[in-house]
């Protein structure tokens, strides 16, 4: 799309010579264009260029209708973006770590390869869906291995 293939100093250059009376347009037809749910970064980008190039005219202008129709397009979104976002934090974890698991499974008599790290921050998650299997299988071990008997030194009688 042609929205997409606007680099950010264009988006500037524009900002810059668009007149003063052009502000409250353009930020409605951004909030509107927001609240469609399309385009998220390109309208973001425009509102965050608008606002730092006509400063003056925000604080001087009635805008307030348009900066609100703004903020509700954005809290909109981030309500809807955000349990989506998490579902795939927990789920590239997830995979991350099952990677992990079965390439040292696969490795373990072969040349170990090092392990590239994933590009998103990760906290470690239990890949064993319940703990307390763990639990009874390494009790079921330590029963299960032949106890050491204790060789008594028979002493010498001279």
């Amino acid at each position: 799309s042609t929205q997409s293939t606007w680099a950010s100093n264009e988006i500037e250059f524009v900002c810059r010579h668009l007149p003063p009376y052009a502000v409250a347009s353009l930020f409605g037809a951004l909030s509107r264009e927001l609240s469609k749910g399309h385009h998220l970064e390109f309208c973001l980008r425009w509102i965050v260029v608008l606002l730092v190039q006509h400063s003056s005219i925000v604080e001087r202008s009635n805008l307030q209708s348009e900066l609100k129709e703004i903020q509700r397009a954005i809290i909109n979104k981030t309500s809807s973006l955000t349990p989506i976002c998490d579902t795939n934090q927990y789920t590239m974890e997830y995979l991350v770590q099952v990677a992990r698991h079965s390439s040292h499974h696969k490795n373990d008599n072969k040349i170990q390869i090092e392990d590239q790290e994933p590009t998103i921050e990760t906290n470690p998650i239990s890949v064993d869906p319940d703990p307390e299997i763990k639990k009874e299988k390494t009790k079921k071990k330590k029963k299960s291995l032949p106890k050491k008997k204790k060789k008594k030194k028979k002493k010498k009688k001279n």
